[in-house]
C-alpha cells in the first residue's frame, strides 16, 4: 500500500450513503461515538487514523470498538463490515432506499 494512501479519500462504501447510513444507525441503536467509529472502520481506517480523526487516544478507540463488537455480536472489523452490509441488504428488502448503482 502506498505511503500516501488515505482511505478517507476513497469512495465510501454504498452503505455509508446518507439515507442508508441514517437507517442503519437507527436500526443498530448506536451511540454517536460508536456511529462515528463504525463509519471510520467501514472506510478502512486503522485505530491510529480513527484516533487522529476523532481526537482521542488509541486505547479509547479500542475500548469503543470492543463495546461496539459486543453490542452488535461481531468478533472483528471484517464481521462488522459484513454486518453493516447485511443490515443494508435487509433495509432494502424491507422497502428502504434503493441504491442507484
Amino acid at each position: 500500500m502506498p505511503a500516501n494512501y488515505d482511505p478517507l479519500a476513497q469512495r465510501r462504501p454504498f452503505f455509508l450513503d446518507p439515507p442508508v447510513w441514517e437507517a442503519l444507525e437507527r436500526r443498530m441503536q448506536l451511540t454517536p461515538r460508536q456511529a462515528a467509529i463504525m463509519k471510520l472502520v467501514l472506510r478502512g481506517c486503522s485505530d491510529k487514523q480513527i484516533a487522529a480523526e476523532l481526537q482521542c487516544a488509541i486505547p479509547t478507540v479500542r475500548t469503543h470498538l470492543t463495546r461496539l463488537f459486543t453490542r452488535l455480536d461481531v468478533s472483528d472489523r471484517v464481521d462488522l463490515i459484513l454486518y453493516a452490509f447485511a443490515e443494508a441488504q435487509r433495509y432494502w428488502q424491507e422497502g428502504g432506499i434503493h441504491h442507484p448503482r
